[in-house]
């Protein structure tokens, strides 16, 4: 009968939190957790612990709900919990700026998702830490990340999937000023979107877009203006193609408006 009661209170606080109403339906989740500590039912106060985090998504108090849910679910070996709360910690971690711990939470939950072999999981938890690598800047562990996801899109077979994690270790390793490896990794990506010419899609068209906007910011700091006028010409195909919207925030305009620059310079007496 208790325990149903603290059901009940539990349910019904997190209904009014996601309505809006965070004063009453918290007050509700406070009392469930008070009648779950009644009945020492462990895993319904981290449950409860969990609603009043996601109550307090957008605050610094959120992280301290989430926390405590993370260490009654460690406690007890709840490791589907334990996983759900990483996430939750991390997400709100990043959106309060803080990368450090949520870098810890994302490669916590990819080394849960591995034991507990959730593939799905693991691609996330990567394509995360890619996010979080690049905003500290720590491009060699970006790489690393990159290279995971590439072995993952191998073995499922996903050409798209692949060439993405080629263009972020491609973007990676120009970070660290090695513009001759991105060179090489960006042109066998290129290779591998253009390989099947009938099938490919409208997203892969798009990453051969990316590809070539990068291999021509290389061809133009290297001097190499035969070279970038090649790929800037093919990417101005596929502009016709997709339409510029579909290639906003992809392509860098700052390149065509260099070689231009170069090309009129070249004309100049």
């Amino acid at each position: 009968h208790r325990l149903g009661i603290a059901d009940c209170l539990r349910v019904e606080g997190t209904i009014l939190c996601r309505r809006g109403d965070l004063q009453r339906g918290c007050r509700q989740l406070r009392q469930a957790m008070d009648r779950y500590k009644e009945i020492k039912l462990k895993l319904g106060v981290a449950e409860t612990l969990m609603q009043l985090g996601f109550a307090h998504m957008n605050a610094p108090q959120g992280v301290v709900y989430f926390e405590q849910s993370l260490s009654i679910r460690r406690e007890a070996s709840d490791l589907a919990g334990e996983a759900q709360c990483l996430r939750a910690l991390g997400d709100l971690h990043t959106y309060l700026g803080n990368t450090r711990a949520a870098i810890k939470c994302w490669q916590d939950k990819l080394n849960l998702n591995r034991e507990l072999g959730h593939h799905d999981a693991v691609k996330m938890c990567l394509e995360h830490l890619c996010a979080l690598f690049t905003r500290v800047e720590e491009y060699a562990r970006v790489a690393d990340c990159a290279q995971q996801l590439r072995d993952i899109a191998i073995q499922n077979e996903d050409v798209d999937g692949e060439t993405k994690a080629m263009v972020l270790t491609g973007k990676s390793q120009l970070s660290m000023g090695n513009r001759l490896g991105a060179l090489e990794l960006l042109s066998e990506a290129l290779v591998k979107c253009q390989d099947d010419p009938v099938q490919r899609s409208e997203q892969l068209l798009v990453r051969e877009a990316e590809i070539l906007d990068k291999l021509a910011q290389i061809h133009l700091a290297n001097g190499d203006d035969a070279l970038a006028r090649r790929e800037l010409d093919a990417l101005d195909k596929l502009k016709k193609k997709l339409g510029k919207d579909m290639l906003r925030g992809v392509v860098s305009e700052s390149v065509h408006k260099r070689h231009l620059r170069r090309k009129i310079f070249s004309l100049m007496p």
